[in-house]
């Protein structure tokens, strides 16, 4: 046993003072007389020995107050179970997560509101001396400050619901960082402690305390994600969205809406159905209703988590496919029928005569039977392919393999081999790639399959990233596509002439151009995730004084933003991560500095890990960490006597207090009931 104050153990003098009342009476007797004392020696003889034990034991009771009541002073103590040096820290963090998933209900209010009512509990469990950190999800730089208690409590109050997501292991990383300098800080973390984000080290050496705040039902259904099944949809077409909706709760959804806006309005409303800890996938259909960039939000109605039941999102819808023939000879009849239909725009132009500022307003750009290719154009396409454009490569009987090997090289492609003359025609149609996905409802048993007459060996190593599109009956390629950045090269083995098959006249021809046309466009997000790290790419606009894009909302007036910007040729590269700034999930448009112009629209949705409201029990959390953490009861009515307890040991004040009452009742009884 210790003491907190042993200075007051000086006052056990006060010991003497029962004592010396004991040995020192000042009782004035009074003379009896009696006419006959002959039988009063007996009785005189018994009531003194009665007398003598009552006065010891009304002495013992007075010392044993006296006793106790100097050690409730000296508050005495058993060292904790941090041990003694714990009594010396004066350095306290504590974590309060303020993520969306702690606005579910509690028994009478939100979790975040019981968590700060069980920081307060922990601030009045230590001294005035001591200082304390306090942390949220934002991981602002004022939360590496060490506050007294009046400063902690106005921080508290200030403590808001936010977007951020943070694992348990990047907040002890933060606490720690903020406390390096302290001897014997201590560290406490309130959550609802979600299984997604706790991860926390075995045996971290350190003061670390868990205290959970727990919903009082799991339940909540969230849209988890949409994207739509055609890479681009044009004005007045019907678009299809899918959309995966999650139920994370312990009941089935047996009826529920889900609804689509585009533009500011409604176009679809279905009903779904969703199993407990199950998901499905619904599918909405609207027609698009205008060129150039659209907005959608998809809603669904839930209570009390809500920031999942809105999923934001942005396409774009061009008024016409554009196209770019580059043509070797003379342009070619069979590619310039692509022009005929009214959504594609074809522009034949010489390989020597182009102008590379133009090749990012074309969605597929042809390469017809070059003969070479130069070091600068195999340059500009390579930069084209990587910022998401698509190249189709037809190759010519009379070209240089040299170069052109050398190109496709390049951009991670194979190379071409010799000229051969077999007669062959297609086998396979890949159907599986994402190219002729939803083309063909069913493929014939006796369709004609173009025929071949000669096409060019496409030489593949064992290590080639070529995805066979389609395949002659002797198994060799006659048209692969190749990744390459965020775009993709589109290489066939047979020129778009009669020479060298029917291929030009066959439907599959037209197909398989305008997929390609339309695939794959793989730098239009459909949304971003707040706070998660993202990288756009957009074409420079013109002028000076661009590498300073802004996003502003388009829903609430005076959010103006500056994403990290830099410039690589004629793009831009632009982050979006936690430090952007973004705080509401919704609608922003890209614009210059100074100017009006839209370039493009972005959606931007809360972080759906935390959906999944699924989190550990206390017994849980002190089972998986039984080495690393101490699990504290948040709501409980002890909860400052118990952090009391462990970080400066077992008190004993309250006992010695209650044993004072107890002697001096017994004196009372004493006093009162035994006889002298």
């Amino acid at each position: 046993m210790k003491f907190m104050h042993p200075e007051f153990l000086w006052a056990l003098f006060a010991l003497l003072i029962p004592l010396i009342i004991h040995l020192f009476s000042f009782r004035k007797f009074r003379t009896v007389y009696f006419s006959n004392v002959r039988f009063l020696k007996e009785v005189k003889e018994e009531n003194a020995s009665r007398s003598k034990l009552k006065h010891l034991l009304v002495l013992l009771a007075r010392l044993l107050a006296v006793f106790f009541l100097v050690l409730a002073f000296a508050r005495p103590y058993l060292p904790g179970e941090e041990g003694e040096g714990e009594m010396q820290e004066a350095a306290v963090s504590i974590y309060l997560d303020n993520s969306f998933s702690m606005e579910a209900g509690g028994e009478e209010v939100s979790l975040l509101d019981e968590g700060k009512k069980a920081a307060l509990e922990i601030l009045d469990a230590y001294g005035a001396d001591a200082r304390f950190q306090l942390l949220g999800n934002d991981f602002e730089g004022r939360h590496q400050q060490l506050l007294t208690k009046e400063e902690f409590r106005n921080e508290l109050q200030e403590l808001e619901l936010t977007p951020r997501v943070k694992t348990l292991k990047q907040v002890l990383a933060r606490q720690r960082d903020a406390l390096r300098k302290f001897e014997h800080p201590a560290f406490f973390m309130i959550s609802d402690f979600q299984k997604s984000i706790t991860k926390l080290p075995g045996d971290s050496g350190l003061n670390l305390y868990l205290l959970p705040v727990q919903a009082v039902k799991a339940q909540n259904i969230a849209i988890d994600s949409a994207w739509l099944r055609a890479p681009v949809n044009l004005k007045g077409q019907t678009a299809t969205l899918f959309v995966r909706i999650r139920n994370y709760g312990d009941d089935p959804v047996e009826s529920d809406h889900l609804s689509i806006s585009v533009n500011g309005k409604r176009k679809a409303l279905s009903d779904f159905e969703v199993d407990a800890g199950a998901a499905i996938i619904d599918t909405l259909r609207f027609t698009v209703p205008e060129s150039g960039w659209n907005s959608g939000v998809i809603e669904i109605s839930d209570y009390p988590v809500t920031f999942d039941d809105k999923y934001y999102f942005t396409f774009y819808a061009p008024s016409r496919i554009r196209i770019l023939s580059l043509n070797g000879r003379e342009s070619d009849p069979y590619i310039s029928g692509l022009a005929v239909a009214s959504f594609t725009e074809l522009v034949n132009r010489a390989i020597g005569q182009v102008d590379y500022s133009e090749f990012d307003r074309y969605n597929l750009i042809i390469l017809n039977r070059p003969e070479g290719i130069s070091s600068g154009l195999a340059a500009e396409l390579r930069n084209y392919i990587e910022n998401g454009g698509k190249v189709l490569f037809f190759p010519s009987g009379e070209m240089d393999p040299g170069s052109v090997n050398n190109f496709l090289r390049s951009v991670g492609a194979d190379s071409y081999g010799v000229l051969t003359e077999e007669q062959t025609s297609v086998r396979q149609i890949n159907t599986e790639s994402g190219l002729y996905a939803n083309v063909f409802e069913e493929i014939p048993r006796n369709m004609q399959y173009p025929e071949v007459k000669k096409y060019f060996r496409i030489q593949r190593p064992a290590f080639s990233k070529g995805e066979e599109l389609l395949t002659l009956k002797n198994k060799d390629p006659l048209l692969l596509r190749y990744a390459f950045g965020n775009g993709s090269l589109f290489l066939s083995a047979v020129a778009p002439d009669l020479e060298f098959s029917n291929l030009p006249r066959h439907s599959l021809f037209a197909v398989t151009l305008f997929q390609i046309a339309v695939s794959g466009q793989a730098t239009e997000n459909l949304a971003f995730v707040i706070g998660r790290p993202e990288v756009l790419t957009v074409p420079r606009p013109p002028g000076p004084g661009t590498e300073s894009l802004k996003l502003k909302s388009i829903s609430e007036a005076g959010i103006d933003l500056f994403p990290r910007q830099r410039l690589l040729g004629r793009r831009l590269l632009l982050n979006f991560d936690s430090e952007l700034g973004i705080e509401r999930a919704g609608i922003y448009g890209l614009y210059e500095p100074g100017k009006d112009t839209l370039l493009r629209l972005l959606a931007f949705n809360y972080d759906r890990s935390e959906s999944d409201i699924s989190s550990y029990s206390p017994a849980e959390l002190a089972s998986l960490y039984p080495q690393a953490v101490s699990v504290l009861d948040a709501g409980g009515p002890e909860l400052v006597l118990r952090i009391t307890e462990i970080k400066h040991g077992r008190s004993l004040w309250q006992a010695s207090l209650l044993l004072v009452l107890l002697f001096l009742f017994f004196e009372v009884l004493l006093l009162r009931f035994l006889p002298e």
